[in-house]
């Protein structure tokens, strides 16, 4: 009889995404399961964050066993740092929570180029090599409050819709924010989002990148360090609301469109 269920530790395992579950799976899996609950596990682990590397233990990989893991090779996934980019930026852009009232993104983030770049002609320039800790990532943050009422009308073809304008547009500030994309587990101790209890030395480009951090912070600045997408939408979304209350505005609310059709009842 084929067994259509995962285990109850590995279906738990699986719900918790982290370095240490993936270690636990790997356990799990060298026992040797079925085609069908490694179809399972992979389904569920699709879900699983892009951002966390899922790396093929070292005795998958050797030689001699390489027939026997291949089935199992096929869970794993190889992330490098710049893979990563384009999910925070996708993200940020796209969360509900930083939508301006006309639909716009508040959000807008780049990839800050440092080192020697070679440009599309074969050309090598060095950029900005004379900012140390300068994030990977950087951009602004488009942060508005207040704003008039609304002037509803209804359309008479169309009786059960109406469109509303505001009177009055928001008022809007920008601001530079940056965040430092690390793999899991890499957010380096003294930064503000470590949790971990490490006293370890920090390398020379780690020390400036929190110093930097440390500079920004005290002038009100935003410097985020974020080894999960969803860790640094939470950051600019709590960076957001501290701006709104420096200032004496109330966090919005979720953003209502310029021109937004809604229902009636």
């Amino acid at each position: 009889m084929a067994i259509s269920s995962l285990p109850p530790l590995i279906d738990a395992v699986l719900s918790t995404p982290s370095a240490d579950s993936w270690a636990a799976i790997t356990s799990w899996l060298d026992d040797g399961q079925t085609t069908e609950l490694i179809r399972l596990a992979k389904q569920r682990l699709g879900a699983w964050p892009k951002e966390l590397p899922r790396p093929a233990p070292k005795r998958w990989l050797a030689t001699a066993h390489q027939a026997l893991y291949k089935p199992t090779l096929g869970l794993c996934l190889d992330v490098k740092e710049v893979d990563t980019y384009p999910f925070y930026i996708a993200a940020l852009s796209s969360e509900p929570r930083l939508k301006l009232r006309d639909g716009s993104d508040a959000v807008s983030l780049h990839r800050q180029q440092r080192g020697v770049v070679e440009t599309s002609t074969g050309k090598k320039v060095a950029m900005n090599g004379d900012v140390p800790g300068m994030a990977d990532l950087g951009g602004t943050l488009t942060v508005e409050w207040g704003g008039g009422a609304c002037d509803c009308f209804t359309y008479p073809t169309i009786p059960h819709l109406s469109v509303c304008a505001l009177k009055q547009p928001p008022s809007r500030i920008q601001l530079y924010i940056e965040i430092e994309v690390k793999l899991d587990g890499k957010i380096p101790p003294q930064a503000k989002e470590y949790t971990g209890t490490s006293r370890r030395q920090l390398t020379d480009t780690e020390r400036q990148q929190v110093q930097r951090q440390q500079a920004q912070l005290a002038r009100g600045g935003c410097y985020i360090f974020a080894d999960r997408v969803v860790d640094a939408v939470e950051a600019v979304v709590r960076y957001r609301d501290e701006v709104l209350a420096r200032i004496g505005a109330f966090p919005p609310p979720l953003p209502t469109l310029l021109s937004t059709i809604h229902a009636q009842a």
